[in-house]
């Protein structure tokens, strides 16, 4: 396993244990309106970091022909571009009245992380680098010269630092 490939495996392998993306993709999802709360949960694998458009279906066939304006819903958390840090949304909650909600909308945005945080990148390398000795580990056991060998298991550091940013 070369350097690269090691690094994007460890990549996809936090996407997975974190069960979200932090590259980002543009693209139009469909998701599920809870009617009685007027809201959408994005869920695993939908963080978003921008909206183009939001349409509705209002006579459910499949075609999203109502656009919903941006002062008709709003992105939570309200603050999470705020910070050091900032987070994604992972809801939207629409502002009108429940006799006109169709049962799923259509999000066309940019959805993942606007940018991969430090300690996901840090995690993402320590990852990799088990990854890529793992091709020297015989069985699961890695060998280390004069000091004898070790078995190679979880990290308690990834997962530390992976951690608040799991799903």
């Amino acid at each position: 396993m070369d350097r690269e490939r090691a690094i994007e495996s460890a990549s996809r392998s936090i996407d997975a244990y974190c069960r979200r993306n932090f590259f980002q993709t543009t693209e139009t999802r469909e998701l599920k309106v809870a009617a009685s709360l007027r809201a959408v949960t994005f869920g695993s694998y939908n963080d978003l970091v921008s909206v183009t458009t939001v349409s509705a279906d209002d006579d459910d066939d499949g075609t999203y022909e109502r656009s919903i304006s941006a002062s008709d819903y709003v992105l939570e958390p309200r603050n999470g571009n705020a910070g050091p840090e900032a987070r994604p949304y992972t809801s939207l909650c629409l502002r009108t009245t429940a006799d006109s909600l169709s049962e799923y909308i259509e999000i066309d945005g940019t959805w993942g992380w606007s940018a991969v945080p430090t300690a996901v990148e840090e995690a993402c390398l320590m990852l990799a680098a088990r990854q890529f000795a793992r091709k020297d580990a015989l069985f699961g056991v890695l060998p280390l010269g004069d000091f004898g060998s070790r078995i190679v298991s979880t990290d308690p550091d990834v997962q530390r630092l992976l951690r608040p940013y799991r799903l």
